[in-house]
């Protein structure tokens, strides 16, 4: 990939970071894909057209789109359940992480919180200053707004790490398409994430995450 030089240049500056949580940091497409099979009695492959279809907006906040019949509190339960007893991190994004310093990292998710404060038990290094979820309030803009408030920066200085382009069009309101970062190993892949973000702007793998980070001038 190439290098995003807007963060490149906060090298000996604070990095403002947000993460979403599912597909980013949290490994989960997979129990997803069992939840959707088991709660709605389907096949793999139409399990796997229905979560990409709901990546395309959040159902939380759009309560008119239409479900499929799913059942939103039972989807949420079973998950949970899935992510306390089987849930991963996707440690190498968290080791990656943590070789950087001056950073404020925060998680805003759709996610339920025991389920997400139970998987990053696994990271206890790694310091979140916020992790808000559905619970704070079902709107992705109402928690970064929060967090932004909290640390008192403008969204210009923040950085939003994304795997889905529903996260990257809601979040739109708030940032500009350059604070923007999409993470091709979650729920949409590179190919989706290409039509709304810039190569320069997608990870490939955890391990460019660093890469981010590191100026021009660093390279030969």
């Amino acid at each position: 990939m190439s290098i995003n030089h807007n963060l490149a240049n906060t090298e000996l500056d604070t990095k403002y970071l947000i993460f979403d949580f599912d597909g980013v940091i949290g490994d989960t497409y997979d129990l997803m894909l069992e939840t959707m099979i088991e709660v709605l009695n389907i096949q793999s492959d139409q399990a796997k057209k229905l979560i990409e279809q709901f990546s395309y907006t959040n159902i939380r906040t759009n309560p008119g789109i239409e479900t499929k019949g799913l059942d939103l509190k039972q989807v949420g339960k079973i998950f949970t359940e899935k992510l306390i007893s089987q849930g991963y991190l996707f440690h190498g994004l968290i080791k990656e992480i943590s070789k950087l310093s001056n950073l404020r990292l925060a998680i805003v998710t759709s996610g339920w919180p025991i389920g997400v404060h139970k998987m990053l038990k696994q990271a206890p290094d790694l310091v979140f200053d916020y992790v808000l979820t559905s619970q704070d309030s079902p709107s992705k803009i109402i928690n970064v707004k929060q967090i932004l408030s909290n640390w008192q920066v403008d969204s210009d200085k923040v950085f939003y790490f994304a795997d889905t382009v529903s996260d990257i069009s809601e979040l739109g309101e708030i940032f500009a398409n350059q604070n923007m970062i999409g993470c091709s190993w979650g729920y949409h892949g590179y190919d989706i994430l290409k039509t709304l973000l810039p190569d320069s702007q997608i990870l490939v793998e955890p391990e460019d995450f660093a890469r981010l980070f590191i100026k021009k001038a660093n390279f030969k």
